[in-house]
């Protein structure tokens, strides 16, 4: 018997979507494979150093680096100390002030050449293509202060920052940084107490401080705040 027409055509769309629903899982699965063969490239490279090279490195082999100093080969020394022992090279790069670019200078000097990536990530990883250039976004034009308006917005700034730079020169007082409590700590520098809780931890870390530059490894510790204690910290 001949099918009809409307037979025929509930069966084509039939068919047009299951090919559809087969390619959309393929091309699921495919991207799926690209990501992963992509970051295990990255990890592959990176595992593929002897670690213990950089753990069994003294001071002066780091200060052997351009660009790095006495301040940021003792950081490296004391956050190695602190994690006891680096597990991966890469993580050279969560010490502050390790830039990429340093990154690579350490690299060179202790491993020489870069190692070639597996075979795998070179077929599989995917090609990307950089975005179509656009034009810069307009910017508006605000308006000038008049000089009314600029005395009124600076001078009350000013005058906060003198009156607090004469309370800091009046209560800052020097403290054993390797002995003293956490109240202390904060009572004495004019820090936070969860700054000065996160410092009496580092130290239970490390088995106390051996260098004031340490104390740039706490997580809540900026650059101001830093230069401003350094100077009344005493390593006893």
């Amino acid at each position: 018997m001949k099918p009809k027409p409307f037979e025929i055509l509930f069966l084509a769309v039939c068919l047009a979507a299951a090919a559809a629903a087969v390619t959309a899982v393929y091309l699921s699965r495919y991207r799926t494979n690209e990501s992963e063969v992509y970051i295990s490239s990255e990890q592959g490279i990176e595992e593929s150093y002897d670690v213990s090279v950089i753990n069994s490195a003294t001071r002066d082999d780091f200060m052997s680096v351009s660009g790095i100093g006495e301040v940021k080969a003792d950081d490296i020394i004391a956050y190695r100390t602190a994690l006891g022992g680096f597990s991966r090279v890469g993580q050279l790069k969560d010490i502050r002030g390790i830039s990429d670019a340093l990154y690579q200078r350490i690299i060179d000097y202790f491993y020489g050449e870069k190692p070639s990536e597996p075979e795998a990530s070179e077929a599989a990883q995917p090609q990307v293509t950089a975005p179509p250039e656009t034009s810069a976004p307009e910017t508006s034009v605000l308006p000038k202060k008049t000089e009314s308006e600029k005395v009124t917005t600076t001078e009350p700034t000013e005058a906060v920052e003198d009156e607090e730079t004469e309370t800091l020169e009046r209560t800052m007082r020097s403290v054993a940084i390797n002995s003293a409590s956490a109240d202390e700590i904060a009572d004495a520098l004019m820090i936070d107490i969860k700054l000065a809780e996160e410092i009496v931890s580092l130290r239970e870390t490390i088995h106390g401080f051996s260098t004031v530059q340490e104390l740039d490894l706490c997580g809540g510790m900026t650059d101001e705040i830093y230069r401003r204690i350094k100077g009344f910290v005493i390593i006893d």
